[in-house]
């Protein structure tokens, strides 16, 4: 039976919980004498733990020449005149879609308070008019909906055109 608590390797083997901070320490090179001793014990009889070891030191193979360059005092300039851009023009959308919101409440609270109180149009005029109201913002709510849902999943949003 394997235990919850237990690491898995790449596939899907589990390696020793409490082996898992060593190797750790082992690959990087900052295991005491004893620690190593101890683990390459434990590897010797247990292939789970030493295929974590080996997938530990490939991926610090990998990684172990990799190097951050300094960007350019004026790369750093245009990446944050960017950055404060996109956000400026990020609030202003929000507050345009704020406001269209806002008056689409009140244009269609007045229209139906129109509606409701009007002498002049039978109840069937004034069923018919709501239910286009009601359609309509069905339709729009729906669509607007429909659209941040789908930006969230579109695998293309941030390609550039």
């Amino acid at each position: 039976m394997m235990d919850p608590g237990g690491q898995h390797d790449a596939l899907g083997a589990q390696s020793c919980p409490e082996y898992a901070e060593l190797i750790v320490k082992y690959v990087d090179g900052v295991a005491s004498e004893e620690e190593r001793e101890r683990l390459e014990a434990h590897i010797a009889t247990c292939a789970n733990c030493r295929r974590e070891v080996q997938g530990h030191a490939r991926v610090a193979n990998a990684t172990r020449d990799i190097h951050f360059v300094d960007l350019p005092e004026d790369a750093w300039r245009s990446y944050w005149k960017n950055t404060y851009n996109r956000m400026e023009r990020t609030v202003g959308w929000a507050l345009v879609v704020i406001g269209f919101v806002v008056v689409g409440i009140c244009a269609v609270g007045r229209f139906a308070h129109w509606i409701a109180t009007n002498q002049t149009l039978n109840l069937a005029e004034k069923l018919g008019l709501g239910a286009v109201v009601v359609g309509l913002v069905v339709i729009v709510t729906g669509a607007v909906r429909e659209r941040i849902v789908m930006r969230r999943f579109d695998r293309y949003r941030r390609v550039k055109q």
